[in-house]
């Protein structure tokens, strides 16, 4: 009924070259990061963010509770605010 997936050889190899190709990208950067300097890390801990962090409970979300729409979603007139 069914029938054993053939891989190809350069199926396998290209994705041992990924992985090795990942693993060294990660690898150079951890090496990186252990060879630091204090003076560095200190520099890296005190830089701001670029946009202040919002409160807890803001969320993203737009407030619709005084939207104009109707029950369907969609304002059937949208010239007219009696409409709902």
């Amino acid at each position: 009924m069914f029938k054993r997936l053939m891989i190809d050889d350069a199926t396998a190899i290209a994705t041992l070259v990924a992985f090795v190709v990942a693993a060294a990208i990660f690898g150079f950067f951890v090496w990186r990061a252990i060879r630091m300097t204090r003076r560095q890390v200190e520099e890296f801990e005190n830089l701001p963010f670029k946009t202040p962090t919002p409160e807890s409970g803001s969320g993203f979300m737009p407030d619709t509770s005084t939207a104009n729409t109707h029950s369907s979603g969609v304002n059937p007139d949208p010239q007219s605010d009696e409409s709902l």
